[in-house]
């Protein structure tokens, strides 16, 4: 099996399960234990790996993780996730499955069948598998201040073939911004490198998390006073029963570098966490603008 970049074909599949049913993706763990390991990036030290350790990239924010070769699972520091490591029972894709989901019935949205947590659990898949995968030197996946952001792309310019609707990923990587844009062929593609001192901002806004309870909406009644009390207890049940409540969340980011712009909708973090997680990207930002070597022990050559 050949390596993967980042972004291809084989990207792992993630999701949420909200009550028995899918409303969005995730990412996920088995080893839940909180690890040890010292990171070194946004307030945190990380070491590089041991010969028993490997480095892997978080599905849910795109840090470097330290994990065991053996473990099959991890925690991120940086976005505070655990994570399953399974291959699909049915189609046997590599899924990062939410430790929140562990126990449960989940669905692979690559062949959209779901499956007991028991073969889930038969499929587990150790993190220097997934390692051996990455078409990236150690030392570069290990870089805890690395930041990936998905979404759709609201507006873009001088960016093609980017344009409203179109998927799209920002991997704010050691030295310079990776732009991705989702190509027919259903992968991910590199299409403009932007460097750190050619960055004028990157702005974040967005409405954050919606909370919606919806259901049936009945209304009870009848005839006399008896009629009208079943009636309003009638209504009360059904719509107990259908009632539903989904949170969405909408984080909008602004990249402007020159003559080239890109607006995201990205639903994985609200606004101000969003803000928090790219802390160590407006850091590499400024130390470019201002001369100074940003990430100089994950940037590879210059």
């Amino acid at each position: 099996m050949s390596k993967q970049h980042l972004f291809d074909r084989s990207e792992p599949e993630f999701l949420r399960i909200e009550g028995g049913v899918v409303t969005e993706h995730v990412h996920g763990v088995d080893d839940l234990k909180p690890r040890h390991d010292r990171q070194q990036g946004h307030g945190v030290e990380q070491e590089q790996p041991s010969p028993s350790q490997v480095a892997i990239i978080c599905i849910q924010c795109g840090a470097g993780v330290i994990a065991g070769q053996h473990d099959n699972g991890y925690h991120c520091y940086a976005c505070g996730g655990d994570y399953h490591l399974r291959n699909c029972p049915q189609c046997t894709r590599l899924v990062h499955i939410h430790g929140s989901l562990y126990g449960r019935k989940v669905q692979c949205l690559t062949c959209r069948r779901t499956s007991s947590w028991r073969r889930w659990e038969r499929n587990s898949v150790r993190a220097g598998a997934v390692a051996s995968q990455i078409a990236l030197p150690q030392a570069e996946v290990a870089d805890p201040d690395r930041r990936i952001l998905g979404g759709v792309t609201i507006a873009a310019a001088g960016v093609p073939p980017l344009a409203p609707g179109i998927g799209c990923k920002l991997e704010f990587a050691a030295r310079h911004i990776l732009v991705y844009s989702l190509m027919t062929t259903g992968s991910y593609e590199v299409v403009q490198t932007v460097q750190y001192e050619s960055v004028d901002f990157v702005q974040i806004s967005g409405s954050g998390a919606t909370t919606i309870t919806t259901d049936a909406g009945l209304i009870g009644g009848g005839f006399g006073v008896k009629g009208a009390v079943e009636g309003i207890l009638a209504a009360s049940v059904i719509n107990a029963l259908t009632r539903r409540t989904t949170t969405t969340i909408e984080a909008i980011v602004y990249l402007k570098a020159g003559p080239s712009e890109v607006l995201l909708n990205t639903s994985t973090f609200t606004p101000a966490v969003l803000q928090v997680m790219l802390a160590p990207s407006f850091t590499r930002i400024e130390q470019a603008r201002t001369g100074n070597n940003p990430a100089s022990s994950f940037g590879g050559s210059p």
